[in-house]
């Protein structure tokens, strides 16, 4: 056992996946610190527009990102498989798509943290200093946490992930957990033990970032914007970014459904034309309804799942201490643990021949991939679900408390009447993770059944034909819609 701690590929497993953390926290920061900045405190034009195409970008799964970026690099030829001796090839194409897939959540929680700035305070730095001294000196030190949970959210979701590492064939921690669990080995379970180096560091960064989100304390209304001058560079400067996150992975997509062969001259050319566009859409339509009816129902169910257990946790530790403390260090389990494990523990849960049922609901149902869904989705909507009902108006609760009515009664009859908007964007938010997880719930699909991750994540690793675009783009026209949907509930929950 020693030997194998202390191997060479152990050790490499370690270092690959270190880097793969930290170069995907570097890179979600980079571009979200800039964004959240611009986006919280800068007059740009079309801002509605770009906060939906941050939505886009926060609901679009992993495997879709992979798909867009691979699909570039096989264009260019700069990176990727097409061109494996170029810089951008294993772990650094690995890297890429990992940190730009965060950049949104990252976004997402510093834009949170200008929130919660002193806004005193900065009004009266911008009397005294222009806004970049003023951003240096009393924006960035307070913002620190706040990146800090951004990076480590990063580094823990690209840690427990093995959906890109498998497809650019970087042996990474996680990655050689899903081969041996894959393979049955009988020594996976030494071979797990590297990678518990790793998993203490990380889970105590998910355990600050669980514990700095649950207790801040969000508004529920704007108190106004502060705009900052330079519009014009500020709008500049957001649209490039949005565009070269969205627009080009999307667009290459676009490129590659619409592409056909033909003979010209005695010779193969590719050409674009809307026509072999429109017939590769029909066609994954026609060749894949059953996947994407698989997909939406497994989803459904795992953020129905995923809801009830958060909004019953959240209110069971509304009063804070130790069941708050127990509940944090669950959620954090669930979002550090690698996903081949999580699909590994449902395995061990449902596949038990001595209990009567189990081995039809493992092998007959969808309750298996929707469970492992449902644990990958379960720490997010933990943190909306805990800011919408544990810190609802308490001289409602205690008035309620005096006429007899009991904590559940109060949950059941006052509270969820009021914030049915915020747990419905939840539930929005719970599908669009589920549909993105290739990780959890590939060792449990049962026989007979297939999902639209599974199957795009099987045809990635030949590359991004026409087929894997048209369903890459398919699947976001779906969460587009769910986006649109989850916006005007959220719309309802804070107005």
């Amino acid at each position: 056992m020693i030997e194998h701690l202390m191997s060479a590929a152990a050790l490499q497993q370690l270092k690959l996946s270190l880097l793969l953390a930290v170069g995907s926290a570097a890179i979600a920061i980079a571009f979200a610190l800039p964004l959240a900045v611009l986006l919280m405190r800068a007059p740009v034009v079309g801002l509605r527009a770009a906060w939906f195409v941050l939505a886009l970008l926060l609901f679009a799964p992993l495997y879709v990102q992979l798909a867009g970026w691979d699909a570039v690099g096989a264009w260019t030829g700069w990176y990727g498989r097409m061109a494996p001796e170029a810089f951008l090839s294993g772990i650094a194409a690995s890297t890429w798509v990992h940190g730009v897939a965060a950049v949104p959540w990252a976004t997402v929680v510093i834009a949170a943290g200008i929130q919660q700035l002193p806004r005193k305070e900065e009004e009266l730095a911008l009397l005294e200093a222009p806004p970049l001294t003023m951003f240096w000196h009393v924006i960035l030190p307070r913002l620190a946490p706040w990146m800090v949970v951004a990076g480590s959210l990063a580094m823990v979701t690209a840690w427990q992930d093995m959906t890109v590492t498998n497809v650019y064939l970087v042996p990474t921690v996680t990655e050689g957990i899903y081969n041996q669990l894959a393979l049955n080995a009988s020594d996976s379970a030494i071979y797990l033990l590297p990678g518990f180096v790793v998993v203490g560091g990380l889970f105590a960064l998910g355990m600050f970032a669980a514990h700095f989100l649950l207790t801040a304390d969000f508004p529920t209304t704007s108190p106004g914007r502060i705009d900052w001058s330079k519009g014009r560079l500020a709008t500049l400067v957001v649209w490039t970014f949005l565009l070269f996150l969205a627009g080009v992975p999307l667009f290459v997509l676009i490129r590659q459904a619409g592409l056909q062969l033909r003979l010209e001259e005695n010779h193969l050319a590719r050409q674009w034309s809307f026509q072999h566009f429109g017939s590769s859409l029909w066609r994954t339509v026609r060749t894949m309804h059953r996947e994407y009816l698989w997909t939406l129902l497994t989803a459904a169910v795992a953020a129905s799942l995923s809801l009830f257990i958060a909004t019953t946790a959240a209110w069971w530790a509304r009063s804070g201490g130790w069941r708050l403390l127990i509940v944090g260090l669950i959620s954090v389990i669930l979002l550090a643990t690698p996903g081949p494990l999580v699909g590994m523990g449902v395995i061990q849960v449902l596949n038990r021949r001595e209990i009567p049922g189990f081995t039809y609901l493992y092998d007959r149902t969808i309750a298996a991939p929707a469970l492992a869904q449902a644990a990958r989705s379960l720490p997010i909507l933990l943190l909306i679900v805990w800011h919408a009902i544990a810190h609802f108006d308490r001289s409602q609760q205690e008035a309620a408390a005096l006429d007899g009515c009991g904590p559940w009664t109060i949950l059941r009859k006052i509270v969820l009447p009021q914030r049915w908007p915020a747990l419905a964007a939840a539930w929005g938010f719970a599908v669009a993770i589920a549909l993105g997880d290739v990780s959890c719930s590939l060792l449990v699909i049962p026989p007979g059944m297939d999902t639209v991750a599974r199957r795009i994540f099987g045809l990635v690793h030949s590359g991004v034909d026409d087929q894997v675009a048209a369903a890459c783009l398919l699947l976001m026209t779906l969460l587009a819609g769910l986006a649109i949907a989850v916006r005007s509930f959220t719309a309802r929950a804070t107005a």
